[in-house]
C-alpha cells in the first residue's frame, strides 16, 4: 500500500471527511480550527479549493455533508447549529440558513427518500430529524441517556422511516420507527 497524497488540512483535530456524490472528485474536510475545506482530488491537492473560516463562529465544525442538489452544503458544529450553505461561489459559500439544535451537531445524514429531510445526532440533546429546507426540526428523539454520537437511516418499503441512533457511555443502539411524509 502507498499513501497517494497527504496534506496538512486543519491546524487542529480534522473531524469529518465527505465526498460530494454530484462530483465524486470534490471532497470536504472539517475540523477544530473551525474551517471546512473542499479539496479537488483531480487537482495536486497541494491547497483547498474552497475554505471556509469560523464556518461556525470560534468553535469547530464537526460535520458536512453536500446536500441532494448541487447548490447546497449542510455543516454542524459545537455551536449546536445546523447550517445551509449556497456554494455556487465555490470559493466562498454563503450561508442561507441555519438551525439551533442543540447539544452539539455531531452527524448529519440525508434521508433515503425524503431529499429534504436529515437525521442530525447532536450529542447532548438526543437526535433529530430536520427539514433543512425550511429550516426546522420535525422529530426529536431524546431517549438516549449518554451523548449520541452516531445514527443512519434504514431503508423500508412502506410510508413510514426507521432511524438508528447510537450513543457512547451508555453503549446504546436505538431503532425507531416515525412517519415523515
Amino acid at each position: 500500500r502507498a499513501i497517494y497524497t497527504q496534506h496538512h488540512a486543519h491546524s487542529l483535530e480534522a473531524w469529518c471527511a465527505s465526498l460530494d456524490p454530484s462530483d465524486i472528485a470534490l471532497l470536504y474536510s472539517t475540523g477544530d480550527d473551525g474551517a471546512f475545506l473542499a479539496w479537488d482530488l483531480r487537482q495536486s491537492g497541494k491547497q483547498p479549493v474552497m475554505r471556509t473560516e469560523k464556518a461556525h463562529g470560534a468553535v469547530g465544525v464537526t460535520t458536512i455533508i453536500a446536500g441532494p442538489d448541487p447548490q447546497t452544503l449542510l455543516s454542524g458544529g459545537y455551536d449546536d447549529k445546523l447550517r445551509v450553505w449556497d456554494r455556487r461561489v465555490n470559493q466562498n459559500p454563503i450561508l442561507v440558513a441555519e438551525l439551533g439544535l442543540g447539544g452539539g451537531v455531531w452527524r448529519i445524514k440525508p434521508h433515503p427518500t425524503q431529499p429534504s429531510h436529515v437525521l442530525v445526532p447532536c450529542m447532548y440533546d438526543g437526535a433529530k430529524v430536520v427539514n433543512w429546507r425550511r429550516p426546522e426540526c420535525i422529530v426529536e428523539y431524546p431517549g438516549h441517556q449518554s451523548i449520541v454520537y452516531g445514527g443512519c437511516w434504514v431503508p423500508t418499503t412502506n410510508t413510514s422511516s426507521l432511524a438508528v441512533s447510537i450513543s457512547f457511555y451508555d453503549h446504546s443502539l436505538q431503532v425507531w420507527k416515525l412517519d415523515i411524509s
